[in-house]
């Protein structure tokens, strides 16, 4: 009787393991692939920011401080005057011209549309940033379509939080 009970026990063991083993795994997978998000995604405050991209037939790196604030879910980032700023960004940076406009998804990913600092440009497009695991930088990738060219352009974008919310 003993030994009918313990066959019975781990046959029963085996079908459970067996039924439940798939249903771990994925809940395994889930758990796994969202370790490297950040608690809570709290992008506002002063980043340094750096993308290359063609001017006049060469590869230009720009660099711009772009304060991030975030009203009713909606992410926007302003330029502001900083030493580091590109040359070009100095002839606006005193408007503090709005840069970005977006929505974090997943609490890492942000994704929205920019614009150029110079309205009377009017280069725009869309990217997409990655918040990185310290919560503290992002990468990701700009999108945009130049009139004055006739041509889309792309390129990787670069963002490192310096400190808190300056507004």
């Amino acid at each position: 009787m003993a030994t009918s009970t313990l066959i019975t026990g781990i046959l029963i063991s085996a079908i459970v393991s067996a039924l439940f083993s798939e249903s771990i795994v994925q809940g395994l997978g889930k758990l796994l692939s969202k370790i490297d998000l950040p608690q809570r995604a709290d992008i506002e405050g002063l980043w340094h920011v750096e993308f290359t991209m063609s001017h006049n037939g060469e590869l230009v790196t720009y660099r711009e401080a772009i304060n991030v604030v975030k009203r009713l879910g909606t992410i926007y980032g302003y330029n502001v005057p900083d030493a580091e700023n590109h040359e070009l960004l100095k002839l606006v940076e005193l408007n503090e011209p709005l840069r970005i406009k977006a929505i974090i998804i997943d609490n890492r990913f942000i994704t929205g549309t920019w614009y150029h600092p110079d309205r009377k440009s009017r280069f725009h497009g869309s990217f997409q940033l990655k918040l990185g695991l310290s919560g503290k930088s992002m990468k990701g990738v700009w999108t945009g379509y130049r009139e004055s060219t006739n041509l889309i352009e792309s390129g990787d974008w670069l963002w490192t939080q310096r400190n808190t919310n300056i507004s």
